[in-house]
Parts: C-alpha cells; structure tokens; sequence
C-alpha cells in the first residue's frame, strides 16, 4: 500500500492548520484555471454591476461561469446553497451583496 503525503494548506500559520492528505489538493493545473475562471467571473458580475444593483438591489448574488445564477438571496448562506441547488460546483463562482449603500467590511484580525 503507498504511503499516504500530507500538507497543511497556506503558509502563515501552518503550524496550527490540520494536516490535509494531498489526494485532495488541487494540482497545479487546475487551481490555476479555476483562479483564471473566477477572474473572468469577477469581471462580468463588474460590467454587469449597476444593472443588477438597479435590478436586485440589497439581495445576495451568484455568478458562475460568466452567468449570473442567483440574484434572490437575503443572506449570503441561502445565496450559496441556491447555487449550488443549481448546479455550482462548492467553493466555485463569485457572491456578492449588491447595495446601493456603500457598504466597508472589515476583515477579523488572525492571532498568529
């Protein structure tokens, strides 16, 4: 039987991170065209923006695969869960809270 390799997922504070087998990690191919995929995603939900703010304003979104496939969510839980009810691979596609209220959100300081 091979022997099993392990890796802890990011570089700061990996120390404290659990040990995840390396079958499960993405290759290198692959995280690059999923990141290539979010990118072109990102910049269609952007030229998109001010139509879908006019048209769901305050509601959570999905876009996926340069389509937008959830535009009626109150949280960004229900968001997620709807996309992936239609088909969005876990982890995959851009959410975004459109609001016609500028909106900052700060980011919880990490212990390291």
């Amino acid at each position: 039987m091979a022997e099993k390799t392990f890796s802890r997922m990011g570089t700061a504070g990996a120390r404290d991170r659990p040990l995840v087998p390396t079958e499960y990690l993405p290759n290198l191919a692959t995280l690059q065209a999923l990141l290539e995929q979010q990118e072109r995603d990102y910049l269609f939900l952007n030229a998109h923006r001010e139509e879908w703010i006019a048209q769901y304003p305050d509601r959570w979104i999905v876009v996926y695969l340069e389509e937008l496939v959830e535009n009626d969510s109150a949280s960004p839980e229900e968001a997620i869960r709807k996309a992936i009810e239609k088909g969005v691979p876990s982890g995959q596609g851009v959410l975004e809270y459109l609001t016609t209220n500028p909106t900052m959100m700060l980011l919880p300081g990490v212990s390291t």
